[in-house]
Parts: structure tokens; C-alpha cells; sequence
């Protein structure tokens, strides 16, 4: 099983990184078990940036706000492989609000089946 087995990732990656590093991450995602998205739907568990502040207006990151979707930097998917599992995308979020924010403002999330955020 691996680390990325039931996730659902969507990708906003801007021209700043090359082929080979996208095609590389794409590589990572796919190898650990899970899937690309080229939209981000309501199935979407986590939206992997690589310029937070061009993805704070991009329509994928408003999409995946909207939906309490974590939008989180390249980071994190580096830091799963290297723990060997799915960790909690919390310290990675780039855009909008983590978990605990929503949920201090009174926002009710349900947990996705394997560690990202949306609204129910």
C-alpha cells in the first residue's frame, strides 16, 4: 500500500518549475498510489502548489477553499515519502485556512479517508 493509496491529488504547478521536476512529482504521486486530478473536485483530498502566492488567485485554489480542501506546497509531498505515510497536511498549507483554523471559526469539516480535509 502506499503512502499516497485512496488520495485524490489535483496540481497547480506554474512554468517556474521545469518539466522534468513536474513530470518527476507526477511520478512520485503515481508510484505511491495516487491519483492526479487535472480539476479539483469534491473528491479532490489535497491541491499541491508550487507558488503559494500565484495559487492564492488561482480558480483551483478557490475551488479547493471553498470545498475545504488543504491547498499545500510541494513540500509536503516530499516530507510523506520520506515518513513512509500520509501525513496530517496541516503544517504544509499554503492557502486559506488549516483544519484547526476552520474549526476554531465554528466551520464543521469531515476527515477524508486518508488525512485531508472537507466539508461534509
Amino acid at each position: 500500500m502506499g503512502v499516497f493509496t485512496d488520495c485524490q491529488l489535483a496540481l497547480e504547478l506554474d512554468s517556474s518549475l521545469g518539466f522534468k521536476k513536474k513530470s518527476a512529482l507526477k511520478g512520485k504521486i503515481i508510484n505511491n498510489g495516487g491519483t492526479i486530478s487535472f480539476i479539483v473536485t469534491k473528491n479532490t483530498t489535497h491541491l499541491v502548489v508550487n507558488n503559494a502566492e500565484k495559487a492564492q488567485d488561482s480558480y483551483k485554489s478557490r475551488m479547493a477553499q471553498k470545498w475545504g480542501i488543504p491547498v499545500v506546497g510541494l513540500e509536503f509531498v516530499d516530507k510523506c515519502l520520506e515518513g513512509g505515510k500520509l501525513l496530517e497536511a496541516d503544517p504544509f498549507v499554503v492557502a486559506g485556512r488549516t483544519a484547526v483554523q476552520q474549526f476554531s471559526t465554528g466551520k464543521v469539516v469531515g476527515e477524508c479517508a486518508r488525512g485531508g480535509y472537507r466539508n461534509k
